[in-house]
């Protein structure tokens, strides 16, 4: 799964979300709210597929060297 556009689309959300519910509402705690909630979004996004390169990179080394059997499908 490729989840940079899911990264861009709660990115957009942080910025327009609690701009338009404090102008459509003028509620501050709303707009608290809101971003309570697309924080929670970013962060499970960064826990369900981590980018790790660093890592990648000495795991397909080892694959060369064939210490590791190869990913499962």
């Amino acid at each position: 799964m490729n989840k940079e556009p899911w990264v861009n689309f709660v990115a957009i959300g942080s910025i327009a979300l609690p701009l338009v519910l404090y102008l459509g509402t003028g509620s501050l705690d709303l707009v608290a709210i809101s971003l309570v909630i697309l924080m929670m979004m970013q962060m499970a996004l960064l826990v369900i597929h981590p980018d790790d390169p660093i890592g990648d990179k000495m795991r397909e080394d080892e694959r060369k060297k064939k210490l590791l059997p190869p990913p499962p499908d």
